[in-house]
């Protein structure tokens, strides 16, 4: 954890927050233009992606023993303040949503299979996620979605409705779907277990 949060100062983790901001100005804000004036995007995010990983500067909200660099949530967030100054700056050390909180809640709850198939190749930058929930009636409110997950034996779910917008789907490899697990249920539950989930799944 950061300093500042009732934590002990940590000199190494510091230091990597300020080279987090270092490739953010001398790096992704002089790329910005360079998509634009006709190069290849994905060959520019490449080259800030080696630069990146080359100083230790790879997911930095996540833990060291993952791949991360461990920051806390004080210094990620002077970290992402830097780096958003390009918007080539998350993508370039893998921190871009929704694939950060995707990576946080896999590595919480996940099974192992889960993060074999989908949490290994977010970690190293190898797919892209996103997230589907608006929909035609219910926009983004999770109370009035109608989209369900219907449980087929014991290990499966089949997805059974209609999404209008998906948060990052024209790059993406893997899709988050929001959907009601339980359709009968109330709108609203207070103490009981939340009718909606959010179901996983690859192209």
């Amino acid at each position: 954890m950061a300093a500042g949060q009732g934590e002990p100062r940590d000199p190494k983790r510091e230091r990597r927050s300020r080279k987090g901001a270092s490739l953010g100005h001398d790096e992704c804000v002089p790329a910005k233009p360079r998509p634009l004036n006709g190069e290849d995007y994905k060959t520019v995010l490449a080259e800030l992606r080696t630069k990146a990983r080359a100083q230790g500067l790879w997911c930095p909200f996540m833990p060291r023993e993952h791949g991360g660099m461990g920051l806390g949530p004080l210094a990620n967030a002077l970290v992402q303040m830097e780096l958003g100054e390009s918007h080539l700056g998350a993508l370039s050390v893998n921190t871009q949503g929704p694939d950060d909180a995707t990576m946080l809640t896999l590595l919480e709850h996940g099974t192992e299979y889960q993060k074999e198939k989908f949490l290994k190749p977010l970690l190293n930058g190898e797919k892209r996620i996103c997230y589907s929930m608006t929909e035609k009636a219910a926009g983004a409110d999770a109370t009035g979605m109608r989209s369900r997950a219907d449980k087929v034996g014991n290990e499966k779910y089949r997805l059974n409705g209609e999404k209008w917008f998906s948060s990052a789907a024209s790059v993406a490899d893997i899709a988050v779907v929001m959907a009601r697990t339980a359709p009968d249920a109330p709108r609203r539950m207070a103490s009981r277990p939340r009718p909606v989930s959010p179901i996983i799944g690859a192209r």
